[in-house]
């Protein structure tokens, strides 16, 4: 609805002299404190048109002699009951809180308390709906430095013309693949004195996941995912790597071939902890086959067949050989 500025300001506190702003400023109200009172989140007479301020009488400025009304483009006068909303801040603006900032999951302090800002904390508003308010005051979607993002109360926070510069995206060490025995995963940063986050579910991480200290033991097949944050910079991208197991195919010895003398044939395998299952027949073992335990006598032409395995690692390959005793 388009509205038309109309301020009538006091000149005294006993009466009042009517002026029209077009322009969208409003004229001193009483005094500077005053005055002030009506720039706050709820009226915004400095740069929103839409409020009709009417002096009741009395010798005094307080919240009963003034009222708030609008009138629409067809000159009507209504009561005003909706609140303009705050333009404090933009989507995408860089802010930092004023002081120690409560971040919540809704804009409502029943909400789920996700962290505490400290004082100075920088981030960057949201495209999230928004302003909203609740409670009486303006709240925010900001997602901060650290990588936490919530809302916010207007309260707590003033623009920022500081620089976002974001930390450098971690880094594995082994890279991404498939191995065949458990492996330590070392995570690091390039950028100094930041805090270094990660996740072993694949989940994506944030300044409220584990920190990482050490290297990550993984014995099972993983998706790590870490971030970076901290010491004035932005959180950086999320690196990530998946890493498979895979029992290491069998070896046999002696090596297949033609023997004049029944053979004792052993089976090995590098990937510590697996299980080997072998055959005699040329058939494919399964866990439902012999478990390899000692040496095998071969006195006959015999192929033998393997596979390791191991809870959750990968089967290993297949491994075949064949003795044809003479």
């Amino acid at each position: 609805m388009n509205i038309n500025l109309i301020v009538q300001s006091v000149s005294s506190a006993a009466g009042a002299v009517a002026s029209t702003a077009n322009s969208g400023y409003y004229l001193n109200v009483y005094s500077s404190a005053w005055n002030n009172r009506w720039t706050s989140n709820t009226y915004q007479l400095s740069n929103l048109a839409g409020n009709f301020y009417i002096w009741t009488g009395g010798s005094s400025v307080d919240d009963l002699q003034w009222k708030i009304y609008g009138q629409d483009t067809a000159g009507t006068w209504v009561s005003s009951t909706t609140t303009f909303l705050s333009t404090k801040f933009s989507a995408n603006q860089r802010l930092q809180t004023l002081l120690s900032a409560q971040v919540w999951s809704l804009p409502d302090t029943t909400s789920t308390l996700i962290t505490t800002e400290t004082t100075g904390a920088q981030g960057t508003v949201t495209q999230v709906a928004g302003p909203i308010r609740s409670g009486g005051v303006w709240w925010w979607n900001v997602r901060y430095d650290d990588g936490q993002e919530g809302w916010t109360q207007e309260t707590s926070l003033q623009g920022s013309f500081l620089p976002t510069t974001a930390a450098a995206t971690p880094t594995f060490s082994p890279t991404a693949g498939t191995y065949p025995a458990p492996s330590g995963i070392t995570i690091s940063d390039t950028s100094p004195g930041v805090t270094i986050y990660y996740t072993t579910d694949g989940s994506t991480p944030t300044t409220a996941s584990t920190v990482y200290t050490t290297q990550i033991p993984l014995s099972t097949a993983s998706t790590l995912k870490a971030m970076a944050a901290g010491n004035g910079l932005s959180a950086s991208g999320v690196a990530s790597a998946t890493y498979v197991f895979q029992a290491a195919k069998p070896t046999i010895s002696p090596a297949a071939g033609i023997y004049n003398s029944a053979q004792s044939v052993t089976i090995a395998d590098s990937s510590p902890g697996v299980t080997i299952y072998y055959t005699t027949n040329g058939s494919t073992p399964t866990a439902s086959s012999t478990v390899y335990t000692f040496a095998i006598p071969v006195s006959a032409t015999t192929t033998i067949q393997a596979i390791a395995k191991r809870s959750g690692f990968l089967d290993s390959p297949l491994a075949s050989a064949t003795y044809t005793i003479q």
